[in-house]
């Protein structure tokens, strides 16, 4: 999660440097910062893949293509466009515009945990389902003082 945080930390970077550019070199800069960004997109791709079944895999593959190639088909007119009728007033205003969606990223990416938090808590609730479990079996006492035995078969667990 942390390589994809800073990675999208780079990738904002990147239009924010030329934002500011007075010359040249900065904007070489830009693209050290947008390069060292592009660490984001394999560790996403290969994150998401680890929460999927793997006879989905294909399909989530799939699916992160045809998003991506829409994304790359639709975006470049709109910017386009944006920047046409912005160019005179504000020709910044495209970077603004992807700066915004990275920290809307980065924003988002605050909200991911990683697999092994997840299964610490699967442990974690594992372990009170088996105390209630102990519990309940304590509590299964007959009127003269003796446990029943548990029935087999028949677990609280769903």
């Amino acid at each position: 999660l942390a390589v994809i945080f800073i990675g999208l930390i780079f990738d904002s970077l990147g239009p924010l440097t030329v934002i500011f550019a007075t010359q040249s070199s900065q904007v070489y800069l830009s693209a050290v910062f947008a390069s060292l960004g592009a660490l984001a997109g394999p560790t996403i791709q290969s994150s998401i893949v680890k929460y999927v079944s793997e006879t989905q895999t294909g399909e989530v593959f799939g699916a992160i293509a045809l998003i991506k190639n829409f994304i790359l088909c639709l975006g470049p007119p709109i910017f386009l466009q944006i920047y046409s009728k912005s160019v005179a007033t504000f020709p910044t205003l495209v970077f603004w515009i992807t700066v915004f969606m990275f920290i809307i990223s980065i924003a988002l990416s605050t909200f991911l945990r990683s697999h092994k938090e997840n299964a610490n808590e699967s442990i974690v609730t594992t372990i009170v389902d088996a105390d209630e479990e102990e519990a309940a079996m304590l509590n299964n006492q007959s009127d003269n003082g003796l446990f029943k035995a548990p029935s087999v078969g028949n677990s609280s667990r769903k």
